[in-house]
C-alpha cells in the first residue's frame, strides 16, 4: 500500500472513533506516559495540541506545567512546511491558526537543542519507528533540528502497521506509546 492509500485508510478509521473511546484510550496513554522514566527525566517537552480524533494530551500538558517542566507545542512558520516549537505556559494560552489547528499564543521559538522529549502525532507508525504523517513534511523537517530529543510517536494501536513506507528524509521515532503499551523501536515492548 502506498503512502496516500495508507493515509486515507487510517484517517478514515480515526474519524470513526467516538468521543468516549478517545477519552478512555487517551487516559490509558497518558497514564503510561506519566509513569515512564524517560518522560519523568525530561525537563523540556514538546507536546502536540491534539485534533479531536488523536490521542489527547491536554491532561499531560497540565501535569507538566504543574511540575515545572518547560512545555512547548508546534507553531507553523510563515513558509509552507516549516514548524517550530513555541512555549506553552497554559492551555488557556492557545489559539487556532488559519487551518483551525490549536497553537500556542506565544510566537517565540524554543531552540531545538533545549528540547529533551518530543511527543509526535502521526497517521501511522510501525514498530521500527517509521512514521507516516499528513504529507507536508512539517514534523520531519522539525525533528531533524532537535538533535538531543527522544522522539516518541503517540498513536492508537490500530495505527501501528506491519511496515510504513519510508523515504530518506523521514525521521524515525525512538519509542511508540499506544493505549496497549510502550514500545522501544529498537528493542520491542517494555
Amino acid at each position: 500500500m502506498d503512502k496516500q492509500e495508507l493515509r486515507r485508510k487510517i484517517l478514515a478509521e480515526r474519524r470513526l472513533l467516538n468521543a468516549a473511546q478517545v477519552e478512555t484510550d487517551s487516559r490509558k496513554i497518558t497514564a503510561l506516559l506519566e509513569k515512564w522514566p524517560v518522560y519523568l527525566a525530561a525537563g523540556t517537552v514538546m507536546a502536540y495540541l491534539a485534533m479531536p480524533d488523536e490521542p489527547q494530551l491536554d491532561s499531560v500538558i497540565e501535569s507538566m506545567l504543574r511540575q515545572g517542566k518547560k512545555v512547548c507545542a508546534p507553531r507553523f512558520g510563515a513558509s509552507f512546511g516549516i514548524m517550530y516549537a513555541a512555549p506553552l505556559r497554559s492551555l488557556c494560552g492557545v489559539t487556532k491558526d488559519r487551518m483551525g489547528i490549536r497553537v500556542p499564543v506565544a510566537t517565540e521559538a524554543v531552540p531545538g537543542e533545549e528540547i529533551d522529549l518530543v511527543l509526535v502525532p502521526g497517521v501511522a507508525f510501525d514498530l521500527s519507528g517509521r512514521r507516516l504523517g499528513m504529507g507536508a513534511g512539517y514534523y520531519d523537517r522539525f525533528l531533524a533540528a532537535v538533535p538531543n530529543a527522544v522522539l516518541v510517536g503517540i498513536a492508537w494501536w490500530f495505527q501501528i502497521m506491519q511496515t510504513v513506507p519510508c523515504e530518506r528524509h523521514d525521521v524515525c521515532m525512538h519509542w511508540l506509546i499506544t493505549e496497549n503499551g510502550i514500545y522501544d523501536c529498537t528493542q520491542g515492548k517494555v
